[in-house]
């Protein structure tokens, strides 16, 4: 009976703690969506926007432009999120995985901020491979 009890007592832990974990990244993933969603629309302005004012300030919507892959996006996955603090620096968010672009798979990260309780990306890259 004891080690019943037990066994459900850690199967409910670990379901809160996972649930925990899922709703502290789920915002930056929803910020990292957007971004890949606006770029598959073609609506690059929308993707420019969900920059960060200080990544914004260093690239121009022409310069943000040539660094999108060639290529319709057709597909993306993200499953790779984390999100943590830093004394002195803030919350920051990281997500990673692949996206498709004209056929081609790239390795997809992003680096997210929060400015004024919005996340934004401040980094971002996409490797072929």
């Amino acid at each position: 009976m004891a080690i019943t009890a037990l066994v459900i007592f850690i199967v409910v832990l670990v379901a809160v703690l996972f649930g925990l974990i899922g709703s502290a990244t789920q915002p930056v993933v929803a910020t990292a969506n957007d971004f890949l969603t606006a770029i598959q629309k073609s609506d690059l302005q929308a993707a420019y926007d969900r920059l960060t004012p200080a990544k914004q300030a260093g690239l121009s919507l022409a310069a943000f432009t040539q660094t999108i892959p060639p290529g319709s996006l057709s597909e993306w996955r993200l499953p790779n999120q984390s999100v943590s603090t830093t004394t002195g620096q803030g919350t920051q968010g990281e997500v990673s995985g692949t996206a498709v672009f004209g056929g081609v798979t790239y390795r997809v990260a992003f680096t997210l901020n929060q400015v004024d309780g919005t996340w934004r990306i401040a980094a971002y890259t996409f490797t072929p491979g």
